[in-house]
């Protein structure tokens, strides 16, 4: 069955415009729900890793949340190589795609050019 709508999370650092480099440890995630119909931004939303202080388990913690919010699809700038993330996306079947893009704006612009 075709989804209306993909969601898309990306870690945020404090500024709330670049990338986070470390997935678990991220200030903030940027989410970004998408149109699969005629491709345009639906909603988007900066919600504040509630995570991130924890000292185990981060990684696979912030992956539960993320897809407990709906996501579809994770930006990050580091593979999680057999890390727990990887596992948790794999199992529920959401894509991961690395990118060595530096802001939200540019990933941004990429889902709204790749999506018309």
């Amino acid at each position: 069955m075709k989804k209306d709508f993909l969601i898309y999370a990306l870690p945020m650092e404090e500024d709330k415009q670049r990338l986070s480099d470390h997935f678990g440890d991220a200030p903030y995630f940027y989410f970004v729900r998408i149109s699969t119909e005629d491709h345009t931004i639906h909603k988007e939303k900066i919600l504040w890793n509630p995570y991130r202080k924890e000292e185990k388990g981060k990684g696979i913690k912030v992956s539960e949340w993320l897809l407990r919010n709906g996501v579809d699809t994770v930006y990050t700038r580091k593979a999680f190589d057999g890390k727990g993330p990887s596992y948790v996306f794999s199992n529920a079947e959401a894509e991961v795609i690395v990118t060595d893009a530096k802001t939200i704006e540019e990933i941004r612009q990429k889902l709204i050019e790749t999506n018309t």
